[in-house]
């Protein structure tokens, strides 16, 4: 396992000890006020093989927290790991191995083993599913005095017996379930059999950033997406209304599994001239000047935080009516259509490229509505809220209808031990 510190912080078998006095410093806010209150420690877990959405929203997340508390990274990943370290200078990053399968023990321990390490007073895990990051819940749950807090970025039902039992056994011992949307937290809710006031909306925020000069520019209409090139993103159904738009041209900015099958239905269909493939780009927000209209066809989404950035933008966005896009897209910022309707989806893109005034109409508000609702320091501020109240005491996560730290840990470690 490599690991990576900031100067001024040491490692003690597996134990990331600052050698450094820090008085907390509320990045800009009143220092004072947080001078006599330790530092909480933080462990942001992540085993996502690509950059997504779930990624680019740790790592804002990462760049929003107030230096009091104590920060360190965990992930599979190489390139994940340089991404989110990169939000954050300095901080303390942990390379784990990538669990290959349910019988790479050796890997799991080591997941296990980096949380008892660390007993981090806070274990937050970026969960691509539900019944994600098993080991991870797992080790937070039976380390003593880890409150482990999940973030559901893609809840779906799922189709496996063995994923339904573990959602049934052990995210009720987690001490606090976060969702991006309400229709999330609803599903999440129902999926681990949590009461709904259990668990914590926290819309995602994107800081407003100035784009420059559109890259690239080309005759006609331009439509684009920021995102993960994988089936769920629906992307094929995009190419499939491209042919219904004569000399409008697609930007798809994202990298992922679907690429080379995604090229070949391009060509296949005889409009590889008007796709364009830009592949990962860690300034991705740069290619929205580009466009003239958002497009997101995805199958199923939570909160996609690429419509948020294409609002900011002030783009009119056109997206599939999945998940919580309806809690970002309304009949004043853009359409929503049905998913896998290729011509319902090229009906839309091309009713709002004919009207171009109602086009800037629809990008306008769609910009206010996002500096309003979606503002990168709320989310920092709702997170560093949930962090604190968590951290306040065990009687803020023994209260009726939440399992207290070491009573999840007892159950957990029961759990564990028929796991192995």
């Amino acid at each position: 396992m490599r690991v990576r510190c900031r100067p001024g912080t040491r490692v003690y078998d597996g134990t990331v000890v600052d050698a450094r006095k820090q008085p907390g410093d509320d990045h800009g806010a009143s220092a004072s006020l947080h001078r006599s209150r330790p530092q909480s420690k933080i462990l942001f877990y992540c085993d996502a093989h690509e950059i997504g959405g779930a990624e680019v929203h740790l790592g804002g997340l990462l760049a929003l927290l107030p230096a009091r508390f104590d920060v360190a990274v965990a992930a599979t990943e190489p390139h994940v790991l340089a991404h989110l370290a990169s939000q954050r200078p300095g901080v303390c990053s942990h390379e784990l191995p990538r669990i290959r399968n349910r019988f790479d023990f050796r890997s799991m321990a080591a997941h296990v083993r980096l949380i008892a390490g660390l007993r981090p007073d806070i274990l937050q895990i970026s969960l691509n599913r539900p019944w994600g990051s098993q080991w991870a819940v797992l080790g937070g749950l039976v380390t003593p005095g880890v409150r482990v807090v999940t973030v559901e970025h893609a809840p779906r039902r799922p189709k496996h017996l063995r994923h339904r039992v573990y959602l049934r056994l052990v995210p009720r011992l987690v001490q606090a379930h976060v969702a991006t949307g309400e229709a999330s937290a609803d599903l999440v809710a129902s999926l681990v059999k949590v009461p709904r006031d259990r668990m914590t909306v926290i819309p995602p925020g994107v800081p407003d950033v100035v784009l420059g000069q559109p890259p690239g520019l080309v005759d006609g209409p331009v439509i684009g997406t920021l995102a993960r090139l994988d089936p769920a993103k629906g992307l094929s159904v995009l190419l499939l209304a491209l042919c219904q738009l004569p000399g409008v041209t697609a930007v798809l900015v994202g990298e992922g599994s679907d690429r080379h099958r995604l090229q070949r239905m391009a060509a296949a269909l005889g409009i590889a001239d008007r796709v364009e493939f830009v592949g990962w780009s860690d300034q991705a927000r740069g290619h929205l000047s580009r466009l003239d209209l958002f497009v997101l066809p995805s199958w199923e989404e939570s909160v996609p935080l690429s419509i948020v950035e294409a609002m900011l933008a002030e783009l009119p966005v056109v997206a599939t009516d999945v998940g919580g896009i309806s809690e970002l897209v309304t009949p004043n910022t853009g359409l929503l259509v049905a998913a896998g309707d290729p011509s319902a989806l090229a009906g839309a893109i091309g009713e709002l490229l004919a009207d171009p005034d109602r086009m800037r109409r629809l990008g306008r508000a769609g910009r206010i509505r996002a500096l309003r609702s979606f503002s990168a320091e709320a989310m920092g501020a709702r997170f560093a809220a949930l962090y604190e109240n968590l951290t306040e005491g065990e009687d803020n996560t023994s209260s009726p209808g939440r399992t207290g730290a070491g009573g999840a840990c007892e159950d957990a470690r029961g759990l564990l031990h028929r796991h192995s």
